[in-house]
C-alpha cells in the first residue's frame, strides 16, 4: 500500500482584513490544493494558497490560518482535509 499518494482536496477560502484587500476577494470556493493522503501541513497550505495568491506574499509569516473554524497553531502540524473543508486566511489586526 502506498502512503504517500497524491490527491487533490477542494477547500473554500475565506479572506479576512488585508488579506481581502490584497486578494479583492473575501472567498474562493473550490480551491484545489494537492494533498499526500488528503492532509498537508499548515505552512503547506498557507505556501499553496500563496502561490495562487503571490500579493498574500507580504503577510506570509504574520498570518494566522484557520481550518474548519479552528485555529492552526503549529503550521508544521499536519492538516486531515477533505472536500468542502473551509480555510480562513487570517492577518492579525490592529485595534485600539
Amino acid at each position: 500500500m502506498n502512503q504517500s499518494r497524491s490527491s487533490v482536496v477542494r477547500v473554500n477560502l475565506l479572506f479576512f482584513a488585508k488579506s481581502r484587500e490584497l486578494v479583492g476577494t473575501s472567498t474562493c470556493p473550490n480551491f484545489v490544493l494537492a494533498t499526500s493522503g488528503g492532509s498537508l501541513s499548515g505552512s503547506g497550505i498557507l505556501d499553496s494558497i500563496c502561490e495562487q495568491f503571490p500579493a498574500l506574499m507580504v503577510l506570509r509569516n504574520n498570518v494566522i490560518i484557520a481550518h474548519n473554524e479552528e485555529y492552526c497553531e503549529d503550521l508544521d502540524a499536519l492538516v486531515d482535509l477533505e472536500d468542502g473543508d473551509e480555510i480562513a486566511v487570517i492577518p492579525p489586526i490592529a485595534g485600539g
